[in-house]
């Protein structure tokens, strides 16, 4: 089964380009050994699911599995 989930592509034109094309997307962060990188991915999530904890935990789940490939879908939707 093939499926393509695209995360706010219609809200993305040359302002936003301008504005966040060059920036390190949200989910980059350094793997530690102490763990701070969950705190890291935690806290930069956290504004955009306010009281959503099950969100978040969905979210860096997701960004653990795909590592350093992780900002990847940001970046290629704010190109």
């Amino acid at each position: 089964m093939d499926r393509l989930i695209l995360s706010a592509p219609a809200f993305v034109d040359d302002e936003h380009r301008a504005l966040y094309g060059e920036k390190p997307p949200v989910d980059d962060v350094e793997h530690v050994l102490d763990g701070s990188h969950l705190m890291a991915l935690w806290s930069m999530r956290a504004p955009f699911y306010p009281k959503a904890v099950d969100l978040l935990d969905r979210f860096v789940i997701d960004a653990l599995k795909a590592g350093e490939r992780a900002g990847g879908g940001h970046l290629t939707v704010a190109r």
